[in-house]
C-alpha cells in the first residue's frame, strides 16, 4: 500500500544472499507493518528491473513477495522472473555456410573502429572468420581466429597489421561461449576476451575502405574465398565507428543493444531464419543474407520472461526480454467475488423472479466456479424447474450444471413444453478453477418455393436453435459443431 524508495540509486543485488525485506524491533509492530502489504480488493505491483542474469540452478527469481502472517486468512501475492534463453544465434558449418552483408556507405569508413561478437568456436577449430571487410587476397579488415589465434586487424596490400593472442584452451571445447571485441583506437590495435584485455599492438592505420561486402563466418565470396571459414556460432554481432573503450565494452557484453546508442553503425542478430535474414537491429536496418544452410541456436545472452500470482491464481507471461536493460513491470489483479456453497440442496444464491431472465430464444450462460468434487451432479445455474406441474405457465425453465463425468450440461424446455438436454466434451481437470459458457442462437433459413414454371409462389423458412459451449474461451463442443434443435 505505498511506495519505498531504498537508496538514492537503484538496488543492485547478487541473486545469492542480498535481498530487501519488512522488519521491526517487535513482533507486534512487524506484524502491524506486514498487514499494511495485506490486499483488500484489487491490487497492482509495479517495478523497474535490470536483471543481468538468473541463476541456472534457481530458474526463478522473485522481485516481489508479500507472505502474510502464519494463521492469516490474508491473500500471498507476488511478481518474479523466469530464466528464458534467446534463440537469435546462428550456427554455421565450417563449409558453405555465411552470413553476407553487402557493402554501405555507412560500412565503408576508414579509422577508429570496434567490431565486437559472441563466438563459440567449434572443437579445437583453429580458424574462422568472425567478422570481416573484404576477400582473402585483397584489403580487408577482421576480427578472426587464425592459426589457433585471437586476432584483429587489416591488410593493406598484401601488409598484415594486427594484434594475435593464442586462444585459450577453454575456448577450444566447443562447449564455450567466448565475447570477443577489437579496437583501433587512433594509434593501436586492441584486442579483448569477455572485457578483458588480452593484448595491443602499436599501428598507422586502422580500419580502411574496401571495395568489397562483409561476411560473418566466412568472407563473403565464400565460393572462391575458401580460407578461415568459421565452424562454429556467432551471436550479436556489432560495428562501431568509434574506438570504444574497455569500460564500456565490459557493461554492455551481457546484454542486447538497444540499436539507438551512438556510433553503432551494425547489429546483426538471427532471429529470421524463415526469411534468411540477418536482422540488422541498428538504426540503418542494414540486413544481412543468410548463405548456405546456417541453423538458429541459444544466445549466450540472458534472458527472462514474467510471472504473477494472486492466492492460488498464477499468470506466467510467454514473451521472452533480453536481460540487461532496463524494464518497468506491472501486474494488475482485479479482485473479484463469488459465494461458498457447502453443497447442500437447501443452499444457495437466489437471483430473484425478475421476466428479465424467462429467455427462450437466444441466451448465453457464463458461470466461474471451482467444485471440490464430483461425487454427485453439481448446480451452477438454474432459471425454474424443468418437468414439474408446480408452474404449468412458467414455459422457459433451463439449467446448467457439471455431472459426475466433468461434463458441462445444458437442458431446457421449449415453448411446447419439450425437453432439451446436451453435453459437452470432458472439461479437463474438472475441479480446477474454470469458466464455462453456453449460447443458444436462434438461426434462420429462407428460400424461395417456385411452381413448375420458375415462379415463385412463396417462401419456406426453416428455423432452428444453434447450441455451443466454451470452456475457459475455448470452444467445448462435442464434434467441434453446433448441436440443432428446430
Amino acid at each position: 500500500a505505498g511506495c519505498r524508495r531504498l537508496r538514492a540509486t537503484p538496488n543492485a543485488f547478487d541473486g545469492a544472499q542480498s535481498h530487501a525485506r519488512l522488519e521491526a524491533s517487535e513482533p507486534a509492530v512487524f506484524n502491524q507493518k506486514l498487514r499494511q502489504f495485506s490486499p483488500v480488493d484489487d491490487l497492482t505491483l509495479e517495478a523497474w528491473v535490470r536483471p543481468t542474469q538468473i541463476a541456472e540452478a534457481n530458474q526463478r527469481a522473485r522481485v516481489l513477495h508479500y507472505q502474510p502472517a502464519t494463521g492469516t486468512k490474508e491473500t500471498p501475492y507476488l511478481l518474479g522472473l523466469k530464466r528464458e534463453e534467446l534463440s537469435t544465434a546462428i550456427q554455421l558449418n565450417g563449409s558453405t555456410d555465411v552470413v553476407r552483408i553487402a557493402n554501405a556507405t555507412h560500412l565503408n569508413f576508414a579509422g577508429v573502429i570496434t567490431l565486437e561478437a559472441w563466438v563459440r568456436p567449434a572443437r579445437e577449430e583453429n580458424l574462422g572468420n568472425i567478422i570481416v571487410h573484404g576477400n582473402a587476397n585483397g584489403d580487408q579488415v577482421y576480427l578472426r581466429i587464425n592459426n589457433g589465434r585471437y586476432e584483429v586487424g587489416n591488410q593493406v596490400n598484401g601488409v598484415v597489421s594486427n594484434v594475435s593472442v593464442v586462444m585459450p584452451a577453454a575456448d577450444r571445447t566447443g562447449l564455450t561461449w567466448v565475447h570477443l571485441a577489437g579496437v583501433y583506437d587512433g594509434s593501436h590495435w586492441q584486442l579483448y576476451r569477455n572485457g578483458i584485455a588480452l593484448g595491443n599492438q602499436a599501428a598507422p592505420v586502422g580500419a580502411i575502405q574496401v571495395s568489397a561486402d562483409w561476411g560473418l563466418g566466412a568472407h563473403p565470396s565464400i565460393g572462391t574465398d575458401r580460407v578461415r571459414i568459421l565452424n562454429g556460432a556467432i551471436a550479436e554481432a556489432r560495428i562501431w565507428k568509434r574506438g570504444r573503450t574497455q569500460a564500456e565494452i565490459a557493461a554492455d557484453l551481457n546484454r542486447e543493444a538497444v540499436g539507438n546508442e551512438t556510433d553503432l553503425v551494425a547489429c546483426w542478430r538471427f532471429d529470421d531464419f524463415n526469411n534468411r535474414r540477418a536482422t540488422d537491429h541498428s538504426r540503418f536496418a542494414h540486413h544481412g543474407t543468410l548463405v548456405g544452410n546456417p541453423q538458429p541456436t541459444e544466445s549466450p545472452l540472458p534472458a527472462y520472461s514474467v510471472f504473477a500470482g494472486v492466492g492460488e491464481q498464477l499468470v506466467q507471461a510467454t514473451e521472452k526480454i533480453p536481460a540487461g536493460n532496463w524494464n518497468h513491470l506491472a501486474m494488475v489483479f482485479n479482485q473479484s467475488y463469488g459465494v461458498q456453497l457447502d453443497g447442500q440442496a437447501t443452499t444457495f444464491l437466489d437471483a430473484g423472479t425478475a421476466p428479465t431472465l424467462d429467455l427462450n430464444r437466444d441466451l448465453t450462460l457464463e458461470v466461474a466456479f471451482k467444485v471440490n468434487d464430483l461425487s454427485q451432479p453439481r448446480a451452477l445455474l438454474t432459471k425454474g424447474k424443468i418437468n414439474t406441474p408446480e408452474d404449468p405457465e412458467q414455459h422457459v425453465p433451463y439449467a446448467l450444471f457439471l455431472n459426475t463425468s466433468g461434463r458441462t450440461v445444458f437442458a431446457f424446455e421449449d415453448v411446447k413444453g419439450n425437453k432439451h438436454l446436451f453435453m459437452s466434451e470432458p472439461i479437463p481437470n474438472p475441479t480446477a478453477f474454470h469458466t464455462v459458457t453456453v449460447t443458444r442462437k436462434r438461426q434462420t433459413i429462407t428460400r424461395p418455393v417456385r411452381n413448375n414454371g420458375g415462379d415463385q409462389t412463396g417462401v419456406d423458412i426453416v428455423s432452428w436453435d444453434a447450441i455451443q459451449f466454451f470452456v475457459d474461451g475455448q470452444a467445448n463442443t462435442p464434434g467441434g459443431q453446433p448441436f440443432g434443435v428446430v
